[in-house]
Order: C-alpha cells, then sequence, then structure tokens
C-alpha cells in the first residue's frame, strides 16, 4: 500500500510538471479585453486616419489625434482604465513565469514556422519577412513569444496564422519597445514594458498594450480578434417593422414626390400627403395614392418603429458626426452621433458572420451622403438589419450606394438621380423626394421560402413556408403558413398580402427524383451458398446495394435470396434375419439407417431415410426319447434313428420359428 501511494504520488508530480513545462495557458485578460489599444502609463497620439475596432485608453496620460471616428470608446483615467491596469500587469506577469520550451533566434520571420508552446528570444529582436503561426490544428491551441530586450518589425513583414491558429491566442511578451514598420501586418497580443510606435498603414489584428510607455499610431489599423472570451456580438433588439415590411417609401404625415425614370422593389404610399410621378411600369409593388387599411396600419407602425430606434440606448458614440465614414468599419451595435452628420467615402458594416445582427445609427440632426459615398456590408451583414433614425433632415447626393432603412423623425428626405438604395425610406411629417434612382426592398415577401432545395430524391421533403399573411390557402387544403412536401407537383398559396401588393397566388415546382428499384430473385437449396453483393450468403433475406445517382439520390439494388428446403422422408423397412432388402442402392442385410435420393424439389434433392428392423428367427431346442424299435414324428417323418431333427412351428412377424 505504501508503494502504492509513493507510485500514486510520483505519477501526479509528473503530470504536474509536464503542466508547467508544456501546458502554456493564455492569460486572463479581464478588463484588457475590450480595448483594441492601451497604456497604463503614458500618452496615446495618432497621426493620420487610423482605424479600431475596440477601445483606446490611457491610466496616465492624454489621448490625442484622433479627429475622426473609431468603433470604440475613449477612457482617460476612468474606471475602466484603473481595472484595465491591474488586468494588464496580471497578464503581463503571468506570461512572464510561464517557463519556455523553445529557444528562438533575435531574428524571426523569412518563412518560418512556430508552433505552439512557449519560446524565448534571449534578447533584441527582428521580425523580417513572413512568420508562420502553425496551430497543427488545435483552434485553441496557445503560442507565447517571450523576448529579452526590444522587438522591431521590418517594413511589410507579416504574420499568416495556419491549421487552425487563431490570433486571440498568440501573446508577445516584449521587455522593452516595440517598433513596427511601415505597412507591416501583424497578428497577435502585443504586450510590452516600454512604448510601442505604428508605422504608416501597418495593421495589427489583435492588441497593443505597455505597463510604462506611450503608444503612437499612424494610419494604422488595430481590430480586436474574434473569439477566446470576446463575445460574439449579436446588436440590439431587432424592432418591429410590422406593415412596413414590404414598402419601399412610405411617408405617414407628407407626400411622396418623384421626377425621372425611378425603378423600385417594393410599395409606396403615404398616409396623409400626395404621391406623384411615378411610373407604374417601374415600381414592382402598389402605389397607395390614397389613404387605405395598409397606409392606416403603416401609420401605426411607422410612429412605433421611429420611438423604438430613439429608445435604444447607446453602445458607441461617434465623436465626429462630419466625419462618418471614410473607412470606417461598424460592428453591430447602437451608435449615436450627436448632431447633423456627414457621411463620405466608405462606411463598412461588418457582422463578422452573424447573420442576424441588428445595427442602429441614432443621429441627433441632418444627416447627409456625399456623391459617390458607399455603404458596404461585410461578413454576412444585411441591409434589412440596417435602422437609419434621423431627427432632421435627409439628402443622399447623386451615384452614392446606401443600404438599411432610413426613418427621418420630422425632416424632408431628397434622393438624388443614380442613387441605389437597399432598403426604405421612411418619414414621419417630412416630404420625400426622389429623381432617377434605383431601389430594392431588401426584404421580399411575396415568395414562397423553402427549408432546403426544391428538387431532392424520394424519401426527402421540403417544407414550404408562406410570407406573412393574416390567412393562408395552400393548393393541398392546408390553412397553415407552412407545409411539408414529399411528392413532385406545383404547389401554391393564396394569401392577403401585408401592403396588398403582393399576386395572390404565387407558387413554386417541386421535383422529387425516384430512386430506381430493382429486385432479383435468387433460389438456392438448403445448405448451399451463393455469391450476392461480393458475399457468399446462404441465409434467406434481402440484400440491397446502393448506387449513386445525380443530385444524391440513390438506387437499389435489391436481391430476394429465397433457400428451398430439403425435404427429408423417414420409412421404416423390416426384414427376417438372413433376408436382404435394397436400400441405398444396395442389398442390405443388417439393421440400420439407410439413404436414398427419391425425388427433386425446384431442383433441390429430396432425401428418403429408411430404417431397417432385421426380425430374428427363434430356434427351440427340445429333447425327445424313445425306446428301441419305437418311433416318434419329427420333421414330418416318423423317426425311429436318433438324431436333430427341424420342425417349423409358428412365425414371429412373419418369420418362420425352427423347434
Amino acid at each position: 500500500m505504501k508503494n502504492l501511494t509513493k507510485y500514486t504520488f510520483l505519477f501526479f508530480l509528473i503530470l504536474y510538471v509536464r503542466g508547467i513545462t508544456f501546458g502554456q495557458v493564455a492569460p486572463t485578460l479581464g478588463e484588457i479585453i475590450k480595448y483594441s489599444t492601451f497604456t497604463i502609463s503614458g500618452n496615446i497620439s495618432n497621426t493620420g486616419i487610423s482605424y479600431s475596432i475596440g477601445d483606446v485608453g490611457t491610466n496616465a496620460g492624454t489621448i490625442s489625434g484622433f479627429s475622426y471616428n473609431i468603433n470604440g470608446t475613449f477612457h482617460d483615467t476612468d474606471p475602466s482604465s484603473a481595472l484595465a491596469s491591474t488586468d494588464l500587469v496580471n497578464a503581463y506577469n503571468n506570461l512572464g513565469t510561464q517557463i519556455s520550451t523553445s529557444t528562438l533566434g533575435t531574428t524571426l520571420g523569412n518563412g518560418q514556422t512556430v508552433t505552439p508552446t512557449v519560446h524565448l528570444v534571449s534578447g533584441n529582436t527582428l521580425l523580417t519577412g513572413n512568420l508562420t503561426m502553425d496551430a497543427q490544428g488545435n483552434p485553441n491551441a496557445v503560442f507565447i513569444i517571450k523576448i529579452n530586450g526590444n522587438f522591431n518589425v521590418a517594413t511589410a513583414s507579416s504574420i499568416q496564422l495556419i491549421n487552425g491558429a487563431q490570433a486571440c491566442n498568440i501573446f508577445w511578451r516584449v521587455s522593452g519597445t516595440i517598433t513596427v514598420g511601415n505597412s507591416a501586418q501583424l497578428i497577435g497580443n502585443y504586450f510590452a514594458s516600454s512604448s510601442i510606435n505604428m508605422g504608416v498603414g501597418s495593421t495589427i489584428e489583435g492588441r497593443l498594450a505597455t505597463t510604462n510607455g506611450p503608444i503612437t499610431l499612424n494610419a494604422s489599423t488595430i481590430n480586436l480578434p474574434y473569439g477566446c472570451g470576446l463575445a460574439t456580438l449579436q446588436g440590439p433588439v431587432m424592432p418591429y417593422v410590422g406593415s412596413l415590411g414590404c414598402f419601399s417609401i412610405f411617408n405617414d404625415n407628407g407626400s411622396i414626390k418623384n421626377t425621372g425614370t425611378t425603378t423600385i422593389t417594393g410599395d409606396v404610399g403615404t398616409n396623409s400627403g400626395i404621391v406623384d410621378g411615378f411610373d407604374t411600369a417601374g415600381v414592382n409593388g402598389m402605389i397607395h395614392y390614397t389613404p387605405d387599411a395598409w397606409t392606416i396600419q403603416g401609420e401605426i407602425d411607422n410612429i412605433a418603429l421611429l420611438n423604438e430606434l430613439n429608445a435604444y440606448s447607446c453602445d458607441i458614440e461617434l465623436l465626429e458626426p462630419n466625419l462618418l465614414g471614410y473607412g470606417l468599419r461598424l460592428t453591430p451595435h447602437t451608435y449615436c452621433l450627436g448632431s447633423n452628420t456627414h457621411l463620405s467615402d466608405t462606411l463598412y458594416f461588418d457582422a463578422q458572420g452573424n447573420p442576424d445582427a441588428i445595427f442602429i445609427i441614432q443621429i441627433g440632426g441632418n444627416f447627409d451622403a456625399n456623391s459617390y459615398s458607399n455603404v458596404v456590408l461585410l461578413d454576412s451583414a444585411q441591409a434589412k438589419n440596417i435602422f437609419w433614425v434621423i431627427n432632421g433632415n435627409v439628402g443622399i447626393a447623386p451615384y452614392s450606394i446606401f443600404r438599411g432603412t432610413i426613418i427621418a423623425a420630422n425632416g424632408a428626405e431628397s434622393i438624388l438621380e443614380n442613387v441605389f438604395i437597399e432598403g426604405r425610406i421612411l418619414s414621419h411629417g417630412g416630404a420625400i423626394k426622389t429623381r432617377d434612382i434605383n431601389m430594392v426592398l431588401n426584404e421580399t415577401p411575396n415568395i414562397i421560402t423553402p427549408d432546403g432545395p426544391l428538387t431532392f430524391c424520394l424519401g426527402d421533403s421540403v417544407v414550404l413556408t408562406g410570407p406573412e399573411s393574416p390567412s393562408y390557402l395552400w393548393s393541398t387544403g392546408a390553412t397553415t403558413q407552412s407545409i411539408t412536401v414529399f411528392t413532385t407537383g406545383r404547389y401554391s398559396v393564396q394569401v392577403i398580402a401585408p401592403c396588398n401588393n403582393m399576386a395572390s397566388n404565387i407558387h413554386v415546382d417541386v421535383t422529387v427524383i425516384p430512386a430506381p428499384f430493382y429486385n432479383v430473385n435468387v433460389s438456392i437449396c438448403q445448405g448451399d451458398s451463393t455469391l450476392v453483393n461480393g458475399v457468399y450468403r446462404k441465409t434467406a433475406g434481402f440484400y440491397d446495394q446502393v448506387f449513386p445517382m445525380p443530385y444524391g439520390c440513390d438506387s437499389i439494388s435489391r436481391t430476394t435470396l429465397i433457400v428451398n428446403p430439403i425435404y427429408l422422408t423417414n420409412l421404416t423397412a423390416e426384414i427376417c434375419q438372413g433376408e436382404s432388402i435394397l436400400l441405398g442402392g444396395l442389398n442390405q442385410t443388417t439393421a440400420g439407417i439407410y439413404f436414398d435420393t427419391l425425388s427433386t424439389n425446384k431442383g433441390c434433392d429430396s432425401v428418403l431415410r429408411t430404417t431397417l428392423i432385421v426380425n430374428p428367427t427363434y430356434l427351440t431346442n427340445l429333447t425327445v426319447e424313445i425306446c428301441q424299435g419305437e418311433s416318434i414324428l419329427l420333421g414330418g417323418l416318423n423317426q425311429t434313428t436318433a438324431g436333430i431333427y427341424f420342425d417349423t412351428l409358428s412365425t414371429n412377424k412373419g418369420c418362420d420359428s425352427v423347434l
């Protein structure tokens, strides 16, 4: 028992030592996780337009040079920066205590590949060319590079990730300064004990942080990495659109006027005003010239949407409303701009892979977009999930590309020639003017939506869902919004459209590809075997072989194996001792079991089994005495001479007995 305890202790001691040696662990980031750029003590300064997804902060210094918008919040000596200071020190010290298992040279890159572990560089280090981080298929792999000195990155150097490596799991601990050359592309969390200087056009997917020293940016890009504890962004709750779902242009209390050739997908209408100048050929929807049931409900929903959008709490304030755009990348949040806002150049909406992510932009004044301004969707972002609530006038200049739902609280809206809009224009109390625009509703309610392909294999199915409607009548007779279809055919549904712009009967065609079934019967006799689907089989049953076809369907070849039984007939035959009978092809005289093939059943021999019984002949011995000169009848004669005489006395099952 003592030895067992000793060995158990040694076993866990080995595991513990190995855990220290090889188990590099990502440090806990705490408050630092939300910062793209942070220093405990030092200034943060910028030259040019730098981009940041994440907060920027210092706990003892100033922030300057950001005369544009960042996708984050500035923190200058506040509770968040104080907490981040503590968490940065803890993370920096944690990285320092982890034992290295690899030693790297002071020149990194030039096609070099490193794997997950704790790497040590003994002095001042230069990164030049390309450095590859190989996670070897483990997305949770952690890389720690500890540099005992300054870290310099040459111009245009880069870090690349392969085999599941993640930027959030890469940590650089530098006991000195970090200097990054122009146009370098870096990945990971960079924690330095002194200053950090970024070259012109340099980019980092990760974080920059220093425990004691300034950080200088120069038209740089620093974006927080996905994953590793950074929550996936959903954004605010999707606001309720209601009956506005199929309106492209709607005004609950004002006119709508168009000039020139405008093409629109969706309804156009007002509940109080005039609709004028639209060519019905260019409107793929209904034009509500006068108030009706749809516009009455539209006004109710429009006012409710406006109030709901204004009620959302602001996540991030964009401090430079006149400089919206210029490559700014927005993520799912509620953004607010406190005054008149001007959009120029390009504005990105990045859903970070979440197609349901919501974006809300609250503008506290007028909004206008320059000519050739462009709203671009990234990584699954959808125009239907973007909402602009404008508390003033709206103007979009020619040749702009705009996406999202615009709702103006009480100002006029003017959309000029050659503007493309994917979304809606809504107004509460101000006139809407359009001229030679192209507008696409980013929701298409007048369709049947399948949950999969409309062409599929026999045995599969597809669920068809009709558009939002108070009632449904399918060609199958169903009255639910969705039906499940298993067979080929045209399936249609009659609906009442929310804005009366849809055909009352819409349809889809479903094609079911039958799986050909081939059946072959094979017969064998009991005890035999035959080759079926590459295997010798002797048991009756169904044996299927599948062959692929187009659309992923399979055809089936079924072999039905029939095993014909061998019939066994039992007979009993009797003979007398000394006689013979023909059994098994021979004259048999001995009792036993003999087999004969007598007939065939579907090609299978039947067997006759005969049990032969040999009945014995019984011999009775008697002694008879007479006097000389006398006689006695024996063997059918009067005998006078001494001797042995035989008489047949009786029968036993047909066999004579002898006296």
